[in-house]
């Protein structure tokens, strides 16, 4: 079951990538089932989390930094004066009086604008890969949550069903034990079993709290905020194929 959790988050993460949705727009026309309550989760999550505010804007200065490093720096404008008699400050008292007007600007070798302007979009591109794996990795995190998540509401209502059942068999074994006809065994038996649910389902709630507290932390919410109702996803046939999969790693992870 852990394996079908990862691979139904990887495939959820396969189609995040090729749809793009890191820089769709919201549209409003997402389907209403659990896949697309996922995506809705990952776009919020990309739009709020400040970790990733802030690479995207030093990417934006980046980018914006290419075309200045490329090209040459502001000229200088200068003026000085020579040999003016501080008492006087007169002009045409002595004949050496100088006024000068000047303009200096830096030429640096054949070819260095160009390498600077080259090492400045490798500089952004990377940033800009290291913001793609950063996007790539918090939507790996809110897809293991949110399908550990559906696993733990399952997990509820089998043993819900169960203690349904339990009960039930519990009375049945009290009923026969009052009469006669049953063992204090059974009875004994049936109360073991009921107290293992009961257990099992405080453990599976308190992981519960667990995923949606992680999943708020994800999403930049405040604590205790609550996640969407009825995100029971659906477990489909997977078929993955290793090979496939590393092909796809290799080209399309930033990182790599």
């Amino acid at each position: 079951m852990k394996g079908l959790l990862k691979g139904m988050a990887l495939l959820v993460l396969l189609i995040w990538m090729g749809a793009g949705l890191a820089k769709a727009e919201g549209t409003g026309e997402c389907p209403i089932t659990a896949e697309g309550r996922l995506l809705e989760l990952i776009q919020e999550a990309l739009s709020n989390n400040r970790e990733i505010q802030s690479l995207e804007a030093k990417v934006e200065s980046l980018r914006e930094t290419i075309s200045y490093v490329g090209s040459l720096s502001d000229p200088r404008l200068g003026f000085g004066i020579l040999n003016l008699p501080t008492d006087t400050f007169d002009f045409d008292q002595e004949a050496m009086t100088q006024k000068q007007i000047f303009l200096a600007q830096k030429l640096p070798w054949f070819g260095k604008l160009g390498l600077r302007k080259q090492r400045q979009k490798l500089v952004a591109a990377r940033e800009e890969a290291l913001l793609k794996a950063k996007r790539l990795e918090l939507a790996s995190k809110i897809a293991n949550a949110y399908y550990e998540l559906g696993f733990i509401e399952t997990g509820l209502e089998i043993n819900r069903r169960l203690m349904e059942m339990v009960k039930q068999l519990l009375k049945v074994a009290e009923t026969r034990y009052a009469t006669g006809k049953g063992l204090q065994q059974d009875v004994l038996q049936a109360q073991v079993e009921l107290s293992k649910l009961i257990d099992e389902k405080i453990s599976l709630e308190k992981r519960k709290r667990t995923y949606q507290d992680r999943l708020n932390a994800l999403l930049n919410r405040p604590n205790f905020s609550p996640i969407l109702p009825d995100t029971k996803p659906k477990y489909l046939e997977l078929s993955l194929n290793i090979k496939e999969l590393q092909e796809k790693a290799l080209s399309e992870n930033p990182l790599l």
